[in-house]
């Protein structure tokens, strides 16, 4: 009889201990991101006219700042730098022989920045420091400034876009159904 409840209690506590194991652990909460946050990196290295060129773009957008980097073709350098003078105008430009440098400074500190060498650009904008219409001409500059150096045409880059969110939506609805399904299956 004693043997038997042995048995009885080391089988419990067996069992006990199998479905401790089997149970899966609980992930820790996801961090919360700001909701105007986004970050991308585009290379790409293309072929055309028998040439080829290779470029890398580089965006952070957040509430607080705006960061831009860039490296493309050195031909190139000379058709953005017109393009920053026509945005950006004259007033706050400092030229050299080795850069191109747009540069406001508030409270002695660089709120804004625009530098280009030959074949690199850079951008900061602190967000805080300026006005939503003047945060918008250069996030617009920027989305410019893409197109420009990857030879793309703004469209077919928002019809590719589009494509991918949509095939992102598909991957997110199957893994809805999965997930429900094994929810179900319990």
């Amino acid at each position: 009889m004693k043997t038997m409840k042995h048995i009885v209690t080391i089988i419990a506590l067996v069992c006990m201990n199998c479905t401790y194991a089997q149970e899966t652990p609980t992930p820790p909460p996801t961090p919360e991101t700001p909701s105007n946050s986004g970050s991308s990196t585009y290379k790409s290295r293309s072929r055309g006219n028998g040439s080829s060129s290779s470029h890398s773009i580089s965006v952070k957008n957040d509430n607080l700042s705006y960061r831009f980097r860039a490296s493309f073709s050195k031909d190139l350098s000379s058709k953005i730098q017109t393009y920053l003078v026509k945005e950006l105008g004259k007033k706050n430009l400092n030229n050299s022989k080795t850069y191109s440098l747009w540069k406001i400074e508030k409270n002695d500190e660089t709120a804004f920045s625009c530098k280009l060498h030959k074949g690199s650009l850079k951008i900061y904008l602190d967000k805080e420091a300026f006005s939503e219409k003047f945060q918008q001409q250069i996030l617009t500059m920027g989305n410019q400034l893409k197109y420009m150096i990857s030879g793309r045409d703004p469209m077919e880059a928002k019809k590719r876009d589009l494509e991918r969110a949509q095939r992102r939506l598909k991957q997110a609805e199957k893994a809805l159904k999965r997930a429900q399904k094994r929810v179900n299956d319990y």
